[in-house]
Parts: C-alpha cells; structure tokens; sequence
C-alpha cells in the first residue's frame, strides 16, 4: 500500500482548513440572510449591501472547496429529485414534484402579473391626476389673465 507523502498529507490539511472556511461561510450567509429578512419585515430596513456580501461568499465558497474536491477525488452530486424506490412510486413522486413546481411558478407568475398591473393603475391614475390638475391650472391662470385685463 502507498502511503501519501508529507506534501500531500499537508496539501490535504490546508484543503481541509479551507472546507471548514466555507462551511463557515455557508453559515455567515444563512444567518445574515434570515437577519436581512427580518430586519426587513420588522424595522422596515434592511441590511445594506447584503447581496453583494453574499454574492463575495459564493464565490469564496466555490473557489475554497475546489481543492478538496481534486485532492479526494470526489464529485458534488445533489439528488434532490433522485428517488431509487419502485418505478410505480418513482412515477408519482415526479409527477407530484412537476405538478407542484408547476403551481409554484404559476403563483409566481400570477404575483407577478397583478403587480405589474396594480402598478400601471396607479401610474394610469398619477399620469390622469397630473393631466387633469395642469388643465384646471391653465383655466385658472387664463382666467385670472384675462380678468385682470377688463
């Protein structure tokens, strides 16, 4: 058997080191995301620069677990969706998760569309206010121009 070498043996410390750098990251960004969120409902302000910092943490754990990942020879696999049960129950576990991502993205897309439609109301209104107050405007000043002359 082979023993790994003492530069390997450090090589695979320092990768480990940074594995738990991430891991803590990882961490930094879930609580700084639940702080954000309720920082935002319950004082009416969030944190500044929140996406940036957590966009910074992405890539650092990214860029921190790679040499983990070389060294161990390992692969990131996410099965989210991977069910290894009977092909009758496969079938319905997926056909419930389409039926549900699909109800997810349609609620997704109705918030949306009433959004941007309440919004082009208010704007139809602002922009009819705005036009209807310049008309009375210019009746007054015209007729207070035209009363101050006879």
């Amino acid at each position: 058997m082979i023993q790994p070498s003492g530069l390997y043996t450090f090589c695979r410390r320092i990768s480990e080191g940074m594995l738990m750098l991430s891991i803590l990251a990882i961490l930094v960004i879930a609580t700084l995301g639940a702080t954000n969120t309720v920082m935002t409902v319950v004082a009416g302000k969030p944190i500044p620069a929140v996406i940036q910092i957590t966009k910074l943490l992405v890539a650092l754990i990214i860029f921190m677990t790679q040499p983990f990942i070389v060294l161990t020879g390992a692969h990131i696999a996410i099965d989210l969706f991977a069910f290894k049960g009977r092909s009758v129950l496969r079938t319905i576990r997926s056909f419930a998760i389409l039926a549900l991502s699909l109800l997810s993205y349609s609620a997704i897309s109705v918030g949306a569309w009433r959004s941007m439609m309440k919004k082009r109301q208010l704007q139809g209104s602002s922009a009819a206010e705005s036009s209807e107050s310049r008309s009375t405007r210019s009746r007054q000043f015209c007729s207070s121009a035209f009363a101050s002359r006879s």
